[in-house]
C-alpha cells in the first residue's frame, strides 16, 4: 500500500518487527523490514508537507506518479517558491496546524532523513544503524504523526491520481475535503416517476481498497479510500459541458444555466420537448430567462 498506507499503523509494525527478532528465520530480517517501514513513514511525513506547501508537482513526484526520494524531497522543501520568494517549509508552517506540526519538525525530519539513508538491498559493507536507532524514530515519529495525517495522504493522492478531476480543500474544522468536478449534460434531464421534469447528476464509483492486503493493478478513475478509513469528506462542483459552474439554488437557475448561449437555449428546448415540456424564453433587462 505504501504511501497510502496508515503511518501510524506503519510504526506499531515496525516495532513488532524489532521485539520479535526471535521469529526470523535469518539475522536481521525483521530489522531490515522494521527499517523500511520507518523510511516510508518518514516519506509520507515528507510528502504532506511538499503537497501542501502548493510545491509543483513535478518537483516532488515523477512522471510515473511515484514519489521521488527522501533526499530530493528535502532538497525541494528547502528551495523557494519562485513566485513568493519562500522557502516550501515556511509556507507550509503557515497551513493548517495539522501540516504545520510536521513542518515545524523541519531540522528533525532532515536528520531522520540523513540516518535511515540505508539502502534495504544488498550491499558490500556493513550497516550503520541499529534496532536503538529504529526504535528512537518510532517514539519521534509517534510524537509527530495523529490520525489526522492518513486522512492527508489521502485526500492528497487521490488530487494527484486524478489528473486535475479532483481537488483537495479544508472544512472549518480543517478537515480534508476531495471534490470532484461532475459535468452535467443535457441527457441528465429526464421526467421522473411522477412525470414532472428533473435533472440527474452523474454517478462516480468510490472504491474501497482493502487495509489489509497490497492494491494491486491499475488505479481506479474513481476516489479511492481505504477500508476502516473514517473522516475524509467528500464533495461535488457540477459543471455545464462548457466547464461553467451550474447554480443548484433552484430548478429555474440550474435550467438558467444551461442557457447563456443561442446553441445552448436551442439545444436545451429540443431536450424538454421530447421530454414533452415546452419552454420558453422571457427577455428581461436585455438577459433572457427560461420559462417552463
Amino acid at each position: 500500500m505504501a504511501l497510502l498506507q496508515d503511518p501510524l499503523k506503519a510504526l506499531r509494525q515496525a516495532e513488532w518487527y524489532l521485539d520479535n527478532s526471535n521469529l526470523e528465520q535469518f539475522p536481521g530480517a525483521f530489522e531490515l523490514a522494521a527499517g523500511n517501514l520507518c523510511r516510508q513513514t518518514l516519506e509520507q511525513a515528507l510528502f504532506i508537507v511538499c503537497f501542501f506547501s502548493e510545491m509543483a508537482r513535478p518537483k516532488f513526484v515523477r512522471p510515473d506518479r511515484t514519489l521521488k526520494t527522501a533526499g530530493t524531497l528535502i532538497r525541494q522543501l528547502d528551495s523557494k517558491d519562485p513566485v513568493t520568494g519562500t522557502r516550501y517549509w515556511d509556507s507550509a508552517r503557515e497551513h493548517r496546524a495539522c501540516i504545520a506540526k510536521l513542518a515545524r519538525k523541519e531540522r528533525n525530519l532532515k536528520r531522520w532523513a540523513r540516518d535511515l539513508n540505508e539502502p534495504s538491498h544488498f550491499a558490500l559493507k556493513f550497516r550503520k544503524l541499529q534496532c536503538d536507532s529504529y526504535k528512537a524514530f518510532i517514539k519521534f515519529a509517534r510524537g509527530v504523526f495523529d490520525s489526522s495525517h492518513r486522512l492527508l495522504i489521502i485526500a492528497a493522492v487521490n488530487e494527484l491520481f486524478s489528473r486535475g478531476q479532483m481537488w483537495v480543500r479544508f472544512d472549518g474544522k480543517d478537515t480534508p475535503v476531495v471534490y470532484r468536478r461532475e459535468v452535467v449534460r443535457m441527457s441528465h434531464f429526464y421526467r421522473d416517476e411522477t412525470g414532472k421534469l428533473a435533472v440527474a447528476t452523474p454517478k462516480r464509483p468510490i472504491v474501497i481498497i482493502p487495509d489489509d492486503e497490497v492494491p494491486r493493478g491499475q488505479w481506479p478513475r474513481a476516489l479511492v479510500i481505504p477500508r476502516g478509513c473514517v473522516g475524509v469528506g467528500m464533495g461535488v462542483q457540477m459543471v455545464t459541458p462548457k466547464g461553467d459552474p451550474i447554480d443548484l439554488h433552484t430548478f429555474k437557475t440550474i435550467v438558467e444555466s444551461f442557457s447563456t448561449t443561442p446553441m445552448q437555449r436551442a439545444a436545451l428546448t429540443k431536450r424538454f420537448k421530447h421530454l414533452g415540456f415546452d419552454l420558453k424564453y422571457v427577455k428581461r433587462d436585455n438577459s433572457e430567462a427560461a420559462d417552463g
